[in-house]
Order: structure tokens, then C-alpha cells, then sequence
């Protein structure tokens, strides 16, 4: 991806400390590859933000830095391999623990399990299985990267730093097609980067895509939005760099029911 004009590159190892100055941040990451009507709008937005904060907004590689720069006593593993399975071992296995007091009550007062979609089934499953020495490696794995994101990408950057992600590509998702298989997630998975940090997660629309029907056979109209993730307890900044970013632009920060977000 060849990034706008207006987005600035940099080594991580050499970004200015200002405490003062808002800090944009653009995760290289999470780049948006199948869609380019998503990217122009997600590009949009940045363009938006950058001009009503008067800040530049700057690409980082989370996976680049953690190689250049690890957290102690991880060594010869990237970040992937790092939270390959911290989900499974964490919350998967939270997902079924959790629970335990409906399977437990239902069999008892009914002879049998209680019935649970697929999905469920399979999450259930896959928690389950979690020994007791891998949900205490996930647990310590877990904070392990907490601290190093906050660390080396949100406050390292100055205490106003803010993530700035695209949510998944516009797509029809037709109701007659069947779902797909299920699959593990990774610790790595931008989802997670608000419940990891403990983080505000501001998602917000800001453009529609058109996109041919199968079911009308007319143009209809799919949502683009964008997350906003903020440093812990900094909800209400958040909400008003959003409220600013909306106003100096022109954005309508009112949406309608119905086929279309906008008028």
C-alpha cells in the first residue's frame, strides 16, 4: 500500500515524546487489501482526522515493532506465534468455565445437555480442552502483551495517542448462504485490542458502499465504519475527538433506519 501525502512513515525507535500533542496512529496490520471502495473511505477519514486535529497520521507495523523491540525474556518468537493460541487458553476457556453452572443445572433438572448452536458447541469444546498449565501460560502471556502495547505503542507515543483500525471489509452477507467453519482466533486479531488494553473502542460509520443485490436485483448499500481505540480511561477524549473530527469536516453525526445510513 502507497500511503496518502498527508500520512507520515518513521522508525518507532525515533518518534518525539510529546505528552501534549495528539498522537494518530495507523496499524499496517490491519491494512484493508480486498476492498479498494473501503480503503478510499477508510483514507477519507484520515485525511478528516489529521486536518481537524492538525496532527499527522503515522503508520506503524505492531508486528515490526515487537520484532525490533520485545518485550524482556521473549526471545526468537514473533508476535504471532506469541498469541497464536492466548484466546483459545484465555477466553475460550473463560467462554466455557463460565458456564459450567448451565450445563451442570440443565442435566440435573432435565436428564440431558442443554441444546446449543454449533458455534457454541464448538467454543465449548475448544475450551474444554484447555489444560491447566496452558490457561496459566495465556494468563501470563496476556498481560505480558498489555504491557507492551501500551509501552511501545500507545504510550510511548504521548499519553493522547490513538489507534486509528478499518473494521472489515463491506460485504454482502446473504442470509441463505451457509456460515462458514468456525476458526480460532489469534491474540493478534484487532478485536482484541480493546479488552486486552482494557482500552475505549469507538466505532463510528463514516461512508456507505454501493454494492448489485442478488435478492433485488437493484443497487443497495453496505455500511463502512472505523474503530477509534484510546488509551485506558480515556473514554470521554474519545468521544469528543470524534464529536470534532465529525463538526470541522461536515460528517453527519446522525444516522437513519432502513437501507441507507445517510440521506
Amino acid at each position: 500500500m502507497i500511503a496518502p501525502l498527508w500520512v507520515k512513515s518513521f522508525d518507532e525507535g525515533n518518534v518525539p515524546h510529546t505528552a501534549d500533542k495528539l498522537r494518530l496512529l495507523y496499524p499496517q496490520d490491519y491494512v484493508l487489501k480486498n476492498s479498494p471502495e473501503h480503503l478510499e473511505q477508510f483514507n477519507r477519514f484520515l485525511a478528516d482526522l489529521s486536518q481537524a486535529t492538525g496532527s499527522e497520521v503515522s503508520c506503524i507495523s505492531i508486528s515490526e515493532m515487537w520484532e525490533k523491540y520485545p518485550p524482556p525474556n521473549v526471545k526468537d518468537q514473533n508476535i504471532h506465534e506469541y498469541l497464536k493460541d492466548v484466546i483459545v487458553n484465555t477466553y475460550y476457556w473463560s467462554f466455557y468455565d463460565s458456564q459450567a453452572w448451565l450445563r451442570e443445572t440443565y442435566l440435573k433438572e432435565h436428564g440431558k445437555s442443554p441444546f446449543v448452536n454449533a458455534f457454541v458447541k464448538w467454543r465449548w469444546g475448544l475450551g474444554q480442552s484447555v489444560t491447566d498449565a496452558q490457561h496459566e501460560e495465556g494468563m501470563r502471556r496476556l498481560p505480558v502483551y498489555r504491557s507492551w502495547l501500551l509501552d511501545q505503542v500507545l504510550l510511548q507515543h504521548g499519553n493522547n495517542a490513538v489507534l486509528i483500525l478499518p473494521i472489515s471489509e463491506s460485504a454482502p452477507n446473504y442470509r441463505d448462504k451457509p456460515p462458514s467453519e468456525p476458526s480460532i482466533q489469534s491474540g493478534f486479531d484487532p478485536l482484541y485490542l480493546s479488552p486486552i488494553l482494557g482500552s475505549p473502542d469507538l466505532v463510528l460509520p463514516i461512508g456507505q458502499i454501493p454494492y448489485d443485490s442478488k435478492v433485488t436485483g437493484c443497487a443497495e448499500i453496505l455500511p463502512v465504519c472505523v474503530t477509534l481505540v484510546g488509551k485506558p480511561g480515556g473514554d470521554a477524549d474519545l468521544i469528543k475527538l470524534a464529536r470534532s473530527v465529525f463538526q470541522s469536516s461536515g460528517r453527519p453525526s446522525i444516522i437513519r433506519t432502513g437501507s441507507s445510513m445517510f440521506g
